[in-house]
């Protein structure tokens, strides 16, 4: 199993994505406790959501199949093919993105994973700090270890634990091989101290 993260690497484009937010407005008035990765679907709710991306000014120009904003994942179509061939149970909810002065329809959406892991943490062999215990939110990690199979057969799940999918490792090896652009996957031993790095 491994940890599906962003390509940080100096020559690799790191777009920057901001979503619109009147529209965040909308979609936050529309559905209470709105959360995306929590189990709860979307797909038959979800409003236009204009994101603009823009250039990183220290990265190479580009646009990348795997981007982060608030309060979501972004996905590219190429990324989301990939994850329907290997029956991901997720849902890819439409954005419209621009970029320059293009709009791109159809080629980038928000990933809403359905398969939800509350407990995937060894808590016993990590080294690992919470900022709410009960929930089970991890806050400062300086060793992760997962349980073993903690993702059964699933190609992808989303660890709530620490806000990451975990992706199998046929599906690890798929998206390392298919030429995707701003991604990685890595063992959960690389993963970093603080979850927002």
């Amino acid at each position: 199993m491994k940890l599906l993260s962003f390509d940080l690497s100096r020559d690799t484009p790191a777009p920057i994505a901001s979503p619109n937010l009147a529209d965040l407005h909308r979609l936050w008035d529309s559905h209470e406790r709105f959360h995306l990765n929590m189990g709860k679907s979307y797909v038959a709710t979800w409003p236009l959501i204009r994101v603009d991306i823009k250039d990183d000014r220290e990265r190479p120009r580009g646009l990348a199949d795997f981007m982060s904003t608030v309060p979501f994942r972004i996905a590219s179509v190429r990324l989301v093919n990939v994850l329907r061939e290997f029956e991901c149970e997720c849902e890819y909810l439409p954005l419209q993105v621009r970029y320059r002065s293009e709009q791109l329809v159809g080629r980038y959406f928000a990933l809403n994973a359905q398969r939800i892991l509350n407990s995937a943490i060894d808590r016993e062999h990590s080294v690992i700090g919470f900022y709410d215990e009960e929930l089970g939110m991890a806050e400062d990690i300086d060793e992760l270890v997962l349980k073993e199979g903690a993702i059964g057969d699933a190609p992808l799940a989303y660890l709530a634990e620490i806000g990451r999918f975990a992706v199998s490792d046929e599906l690890a090896d798929a998206l390392m091989n298919t030429g995707l652009v701003g991604l990685q996957t890595i063992g959960p031993d690389l993963f970093p101290t603080r979850i927002g790095e």
